[in-house]
């Protein structure tokens, strides 16, 4: 067809010698450029064709004289033109613009635009308005299509090709629409040739192509696409076309698409709103969709699942992102020992990997450019992997833990600080322990155990050392333990893997120097980016003892901090740190101190407190009043706070305090009382709010061997919960003078347990004992065995977990 099509030039108009030729150098597919010289088109002899109408037989179906009535209107239009010759044109005119012009991306970034065309008159849409369109004109006369609330005809059945043939619109198909097909008698679509246009990002003006796009492997192609002869619902008139993406461009790209008949154009339309495109080369990384971006990883058995937030990049997606660890702190890709591709999700299991071996991971996205563009790796975040639940709650009960006999008890529960109410490590108020035991083979053994398969697991900390006064934190997936090293001699820390089968020693401080009582805690400071581990420990130097407060980042990133003599007084006993409040930057440590008179038996103490604000200031130390609630003067000794936040201002707080009465002209310690409180804090300045007795000691003494001894007294109180306080209470020691050294020791005879819960105090049916590490109804402890009180420089005994 396209040879009989090739000769009928560009548009309707009468041929003759008086039509000047036009030329013009317009934007593509504009009208005037449509033009052409009448000399360069085809002609059709309107007489011949006239013939051929009178030739036409009527089609099948048709009456005879509604055909040949249409053949008449037809013979008539042509003849009312007065043209003995027609010039054969493209498709010209407002009704024969391409409409309906949309365009979009495809996933590989090229254009993707699609039209709808049209030849008015063309009824047997074969791409040439000539005599044969009389026929389908005859075969549907009085169809009325149907035509939705815009005007549209729909797409149902043939209802679309109906309303083709409707030419003059007006909802039947009958003699009028011969009118058109007689004004466009001639007219040729043989397809549609497709112009870009570029306007760059801050120019004015638009770059149109010099030729029409072809379609790929046809670079000689008469249009852009063909003329699309179906009349199948949803396919008449109905053309696309994918036009390769521009490279190295910015700005905004037109598409104006022009009807042809192979030479000459026609009518033309453009797409109303151009599309905004990047195609410069992409030099940026992918940016986090949240800020800060956020990095998770929780242990498994072998393995580690890790979680992070979504990154995005417009240029060149899809975000790509790739996992590194190491077995030691990262922060660089190049550091990692191991690499794993994630692809262009937010969540990857790292598995086939060694338990009980901590290991710190990085995540890094990626753009899809060559090579790609990477953002800066984020965490590192650390997990261990490990079996899950390997801490358990054990059942009810009184239980002996192994390795001999103990003293300094610990003891953390799940959920504890930092840890999470979902660590698959432990089961909610699964407990960990620390103590230092004894036995027939070894002496002062720092031992870690906990109930784990339905028996308990303890592990040595420092087979070689000798160790004493354990401060102990569960942080997270590890334990912490500061204890002194008599060897050394040095107060070290040792972290644990999350299993306490493995540990890392480290010097805190290498003092030769007596360590009395040693405090592990997490707390924060302003300007350290990273949350701070904490050790507050007192010691004993000559007459002198003091308090010292060594810090580092947790994440082990920088030195220790140490600031020896905090505070000094003639004498310290307990230490508590740190001190947290819910969204309070700041170090604090409670402490106990003052004064022993050898000579009188006399003991002055007080509380206080000592605050850090920022990394460089220095150490302020003030005082906290003990409510005067009991006869005589106060004097507090052993503390005990919950350090599990939140607790906003208030922070549930126990005390013994021990106090004096005047026997045979001497001012000598008497009574051993506990009391509670809400520990007010605010930037290093503490309140003791609220308070109560929870036990008041007897005043009452009897003499025992080189001193005195209480009556009826109480100590080592320990929080098992906001309102419920354990404590140890018997005959308590007073005071023990001896040669060369003056010694107090603070065990009980006869002792027994005894918690006190909403203001009523009652006993439990348990052996009694001391150094009580008590929470949700369990109690961690070391059994008293021994009375003779002054024999024994730290009474030990059998260490008993006890739950209800």
């Amino acid at each position: 067809m396209w040879l009989v099509v090739a000769l009928l030039l560009a548009l309707v108009s009468c041929g003759g010698k008086g039509k000047p030729a036009i030329s013009t150098t317009a934007p593509p597919g504009t009208d005037s450029q449509s033009e052409a010289t009448t000399s360069s088109k085809a002609k059709v002899d309107v007489a011949g064709a006239l013939a051929k109408l009178d030739a036409l037989a009527s089609p099948p179906g048709v009456e005879a004289a509604r055909f040949a009535a249409l053949k008449s209107a037809l013979r008539s239009a042509l003849a009312s033109r007065g043209c003995g010759r027609i010039v054969a044109a493209a498709a010209t005119g407002d009704a024969n613009r391409p409409w309906a012009i949309e365009a979009g991306l495809t996933d590989d970034g090229d254009f993707q635009l699609r039209w709808r065309g049209a030849n008015l008159g063309d009824y047997s849409n074969d791409g040439v308005v000539g005599i044969a369109d009389v026929t389908p004109l005859a075969a549907h006369f009085g169809a009325t299509p149907l035509y939705d609330d815009e005007g549209l005809p729909v797409a149902l059945g043939d209802n679309e090709y109906l309303a083709y043939v409707d030419g003059d619109g007006d909802g039947v198909v009958g003699v009028g629409d011969i009118t058109p097909l007689a004004s466009h008698f001639g007219a040729v679509l043989a397809g549609y040739r497709v112009y870009l246009g570029l306007q760059a990002e801050g120019e004015s003006a638009i770059s149109w192509s010099e030729s029409w796009l072809t379609p790929p492997g046809s670079p000689d192609s008469l249009w852009t696409v063909p003329f699309n002869p179906s009349r199948e619902s949803g396919e008449l008139q109905r053309y696309s076309f994918v036009a390769p993406k521009v490279d190295d461009f910015k700005g905004a790209v037109y598409f104006r698409v022009v009807a042809t008949d192979g030479v000459h154009e026609g009518a033309a339309d453009a797409l109303a709103d151009p599309l905004n495109v990047d195609t410069t080369p992409d030099a940026e990384p992918p940016s986090p969709v949240v800020e800060p971006p956020l990095l998770t990883a929780i242990p498994g058995d072998g393995s580690v699942a890790l979680n992070w937030s979504a990154w995005a990049d417009t240029k060149t997606p899809p975000v790509i992102y790739t996992l590194y660890w190491a077995d030691h702190p990262i922060v660089r890709t190049t550091e990692a020992q191991g690499v794993q591709e994630a692809g262009s999700v937010t969540e990857a299991v790292v598995s086939g990997l060694q338990n009980a071996r901590p290991l710190w991971f990085l995540v890094q996205a990626q753009d899809s450019m060559s090579p790609p563009n990477s953002a800066a790796p984020l965490g590192p975040v650390v997990a261990t992997p490990n079996p899950v639940g390997i801490y358990e709650l054990p059942p009810s009960g009184l239980y002996e833990l192994p390795g001999g006999i103990g003293t300094s008890t610990r003891m953390q529960n799940h959920p504890s600080p930092g840890s999470g109410l979902n660590n698959p490590l432990y089961e909610d108020g699964a407990p960990a322990m620390v103590w230092v035991s004894c036995t027939e083979v070894k002496n002062t053994i720092l031992t870690y155990g906990y109930f784990s398969k339905g028996r308990w697991v303890t592990y040595e900390i420092n087979p070689s050392a000798r160790c004493r006064r354990p401060g102990f934190l569960l942080f997270g997936d590890h334990p912490y333990v500061a204890a002194a090293n008599l060897d050394e001699p040095s107060l070290d820390l040792y972290v644990g893997d999350p299993a306490g089968s493995a540990w890392e020693r480290e010097v805190v401080d290498a003092t030769s120097d007596e360590i009395l009582r040693v405090a592990v805690g997490v707390g924060s400071l302003p300007d350290v980016s990273a949350p701070v581990l904490v050790v507050a420990y007192t010691t004993a130097s000559g007459s002198s003892h003091e308090l010292n407060v060594a810090w580092r980042q947790l994440d082990r990133i920088g030195d220790w901090h140490l600031q020896r003599a905090v505070a000094s007084d003639s004498w310290m006993l307990d230490v508590v740190a740190p001190v947290t409040v819910e969204g309070e930057d700041g170090l604090s440590v409670l402490f106990t101190h003052g004064e022993v008179d050898l000579d009188h038996l006399h003991l002055a103490t007080l509380l206080s407190g000592a605050y850090l604000a920022t990394a460089s200031g220095p150490w302020e130390v003030n005082p906290i009043a003990v409510p005067d609630l009991l006869p005589g003067d106060e004097n507090p000794v052993f503390l005990h706070t919950r350090a599990e936040p939140p607790f906003g201002a208030g922070i549930p707080f126990a005390m013994s305090q021990v106090r004096e009465t005047t026997i045979f002209d001497q001012t000598v310690v008497v009574g051993s009382d506990i009391i509670s409180a809400e520990l007010r804090w605010n930037a290093g300045v503490g309140e003791l709010t609220g308070a109560e007795v929870v036990f008041e000691g007897t005043t009452d003494l009897s003499d025992y061997a080189d001193g005195e001894i209480g009556v009826d007294w109480a100590v080592f109180p320990s929080l098992a919960a906001e309102d419920d306080i354990v404590l140890a209470r018997g005959q308590g020691t007073v005071l023990f003078a001896s040669d060369p050294e003056f010694r107090i020791t603070s065990g009980l005879v006869d002792a027994s347990i005894w918690r006190y819960v909403n203001g009523t105090l009652s006993e439990l049916s348990i052996p009694g004992g001391r150094e009580l590490n008590a929470f949700a109804s369990q109690l961690f402890y070391v059994k008293q065995v021994n009375a003779d009180l002054t024999s024994l420089d730290v009474p030990t005994g059998p260490l008993l977990y006890y739950r209800e």
